[in-house]
């Protein structure tokens, strides 16, 4: 029993020399106590109202056709699905590919040059 009395008598001494600080360590305590209280009661209400309300899972369907957006003006260019074809005509070609030069496929060739160094920098 010598223990706990000298556990007591340490403790009542704290408490006496350092009254300031033991209550605000308590009201910490008991603030931390309670807000976690709040956070466990609020996960687990939801949860559980989430589990009584069984809501069957609803898949979208296409009722309507689409509806062209009212300020802008269509053009040919907007389409709301298109058909691909495997390859491009000519005339999508020229309009949507255009050749790179040598200036450009140097910079590409640096940049994966650097992208290669720093990968096998870190190789053993």
């Amino acid at each position: 029993m010598e223990i706990i009395d000298n556990i007591k008598a340490n403790a009542s001494d704290f408490i006496q020399k350092n009254s300031k600080l033991t209550v605000a360590i308590i009201c910490i305590l008991v603030f931390l106590s309670l807000s976690a209280i709040f956070i466990l009661i609020g996960t687990t209400g939801n949860n559980k109202t989430v589990k009584k309300i069984n809501l069957p899972e609803e898949v979208f369907s296409k009722k309507e056709e689409f509806l062209p957006p009212a300020d802008i003006k269509m053009t040919e260019d907007y389409y709301f699905s298109r058909i691909t074809e495997d390859t491009w005509s000519d005339e999508e070609l020229n309009r949507w590919f255009s050749m790179p030069d040598d200036t450009n496929m140097k910079a590409l060739e640096d940049a994966n040059d650097t992208l290669i160094n720093k990968i096998t920098e870190a190789a053993p």
